[in-house]
């Protein structure tokens, strides 16, 4: 026979306590509500690229008809939106400097054209536009090496070998022989500007020369002056000395003359006088 007895319930002896931590908590669940759903994630981000390029095709769009209308800078300003949405699509750098070019704004079309060819290396277009940009920019051994790229990319297109290259490479031709004949006026002037040069400081030197006979005469005049006073002042004392003695001599003759004269008188009035005259003592 088969004993009969209670049969234990499970859990029995198991506190409240302890079994809440394994109870499911109605906060828990509100929380995991509003946790986020990791899996959704890539489907959303995937969707976000896709409205972004599709937005970017339609400014580009909006750009090509207002580059028609010939509204170039609502032009740029729509493909500058459309290259923040886009920073690698060499399309929109191409037009975007190829619409600067239009507005002379030749600079910055030579940096957009440079981007397009970092883009896109092997894109003939690209590399078209930033010969002509170069051009512009007064660049013609880059422009030449730019359109020597693009009819190496794309050799079928009869615009890159007439209106492209084969006008640039006049244009490098035509700019040495200008430098040339710029260096020989350059040599030539530099030349003539020596000579002239010199000639002023031998003009200078023989003025200074002259200049310099000019104060010595100046200075032998000046201390020749007191020189020749002096010399003056001698002559005019022997001239006196000589007429003192010319005036003694003269007064001497004189009275010799004198002496003569009387004496001759007397002996004249001697001879002269009568026979009869008898002569005192």
């Amino acid at each position: 026979m088969t004993s009969f007895g209670w049969k234990r319930k499970i859990g029995e002896k198991v506190s409240r306590s302890v079994s809440t931590v394994f109870q499911p908590d109605e906060t828990d669940e509100d929380n995991f509500d509003d946790e986020v759903d990791w899996l959704t994630l890539a489907p959303k981000r995937s969707l976000i690229l896709e409205d972004a390029v599709i937005k970017s095709a339609r400014l580009k769009e909006e750009g090509t008809t207002l580059c028609e209308a010939e509204r170039y800078w609502e032009a740029i300003k729509i493909w500058s939106e459309a290259i923040q949405l886009t920073p690698y699509d060499a399309r929109l750098h191409e037009m975007k400097a190829q619409v600067l070019l239009i507005l002379h704004e030749v600079f910055p079309a030579v940096q957009f054209a440079e981007k397009a060819t970092r883009l896109q290396p092997n894109w003939w277009l690209a590399f078209q536009t930033l010969g002509r940009a170069l051009l512009g920019l007064g660049e013609v051994h880059l422009a030449v090496r730019a359109f020597s790229k693009a009819v190496h990319l794309n050799p079928c297109v009869q615009e890159l070998w007439e209106d492209d290259l084969k006008w640039a490479c006049t244009l490098l031709e035509q700019k040495k022989h200008i430098t040339t004949e710029l260096e020989k006026n350059t040599n030539t002037n530099s030349n003539v500007r020596e000579i002239l040069s010199e000639e002023e400081e031998d003009d200078d030197d023989d003025d200074d020369d002259d200049d310099d006979n000019n104060t010595i005469k100046d200075i032998n005049d000046i201390n020749s002056k007191p020189i020749k006073s002096v010399q003056i002042s001698a002559m005019s004392l022997a001239e006196v000395k000589k007429l003192k003695n010319s005036s003694s001599d003269s007064s001497t003759t004189t009275t010799t003359t004198t002496t003569t004269t009387t004496t001759t008188t007397t002996k004249k009035t001697i001879i002269t006088l009568p026979s009869n005259y008898v002569m005192m003592r």
